[in-house]
């Protein structure tokens, strides 16, 4: 395979290939929150707990004081997303549960 030097980066050699691998998705999430006009103690929506999701989690926890509401299909996503410290985690399929969070 040929990659063009352009797109090429030498990783450092105190970065493991595991977090090198983190690097771009961080990015995208770093990025998605700064373009966002975001409120202290604003409750917060993420819809979505992949990998980039739950670095979002990760990232507004760390920088807002408000409560962060989680939004996967998958269960396990959705437990993944409060161990990363959402506030709260729900299936958007369930109409029941979409009725609880327009109460909050």
């Amino acid at each position: 395979m040929v990659i063009p030097d352009r797109i090429l980066f030498k990783i450092p050699d105190n970065i493991t290939y595991d977090e090198a691998a983190l690097v771009e998705p961080a990015g995208v999430a770093a990025h998605a929150i700064a373009i966002t006009p975001l409120k202290m103690n604003e409750t917060i929506a993420v819809v979505g707990t992949g990998l980039i999701g739950l670095l979002v989690i990760q990232i507004l926890k760390a920088t807002t004081s408000g409560r962060v509401l989680a939004f996967d299909t998958l269960a396990e996503r959705r437990e993944r997303a409060l161990e990363f410290g959402a506030d709260a985690a729900f299936d958007p399929a369930n109409s029941e549960k979409v009725q609880t969070v327009m109460r909050i």
